[in-house]
């Protein structure tokens, strides 16, 4: 589900300074133009992009599908590290419109999915959320990408997809730092009540799985998404979420 607050009609320039915490100068980040169908998003250049590689890890093998786990054993009780987040927090769209993050969850459960634009590992996961968020278009659940960039940045980073989904913003991280989250890209949902129902860092197929049935289970919703297909990346581990 979209929502109407979360389009522009046009494309803005990315000018602001970096985010509080990215150890950069805004002379430092470099505009990247919006993906078009297919295209991998390419990160801002700043706080991590000069040592990360653009083409994400294969799930393919001549063999076919293989499963890739996350390395660090840390990764594994990574949905016990987040924390429910401070409801009276300010969330904006990509046009500037704000709400409490209470008043998001006024009608709906949210289910989010928070990325870097100033990583390229954020950019990998965008045509994943993009059919995750598609299986649940019809379900009592409001769908919705979180960036840790401001409006414009936002769009240029998703591309067509801006367009297609509700988008908020955390140029401060505020929200990011009140879920307590350590790796980026997250999938995180948030029940009407404030509470975290769960949570998964990084992306590693079997964590998001489980993340999902908590969504199924609330919205009574008898259908999930295939996770992983083939063209999704292979398991990868993620970027700090606070530096």
């Amino acid at each position: 589900m979209q929502d109407a607050t979360a389009c522009i009609n046009h494309f803005g320039r990315f000018t602001s300074e970096c985010p509080q915490g990215l150890g950069c100068f805004a002379s430092e980040i470099e505009l990247v133009k919006p993906p078009s169908a297919g295209h991998i998003p390419e990160s801002f250049n700043g706080m991590h992009s000069c040592r990360l590689p653009h083409a994400p890890p294969s799930n393919k093998s001549e063999f076919g599908f293989i499963s890739v786990r996350v390395d660090s054993g840390e990764r594994a009780n990574l949905a016990f590290v987040a924390t429910d987040p401070s409801t009276h927090l300010t969330v904006a769209t990509m046009d500037g419109a704000e709400q409490t993050l209470s008043q998001w969850l006024t009608t709906f459960n949210l289910l989010v999915v928070v990325i870097d634009p100033y990583t390229h590992e954020s950019g990998w996961i965008i045509p994943t959320t993009d059919r995750i968020f598609a299986h649940y278009e019809e379900a009592d659940v409001r769908c919705a990408f979180l960036v840790t960039g401001n409006g414009d940045g936002a769009r240029q980073y998703l591309g067509k997809y801006a367009d297609r989904w509700l988008v908020l913003t955390d140029e401060n991280r505020e929200l990011v730092g009140s879920l307590s989250l350590d790796r980026l890209p997250a999938l995180i949902h948030i029940g009407q009540d404030g509470s975290l129902v769960g949570s998964a860092e990084g992306w590693d197929p079997p964590q998001w799985r489980q993340v999902l049935e908590g969504v199924e289970e609330a919205m009574a919703w008898r259908s999930r998404p295939l996770l992983p297909t083939s063209e999704d990346p292979g398991a990868f581990e993620g970027t700090p979420a606070l530096t």
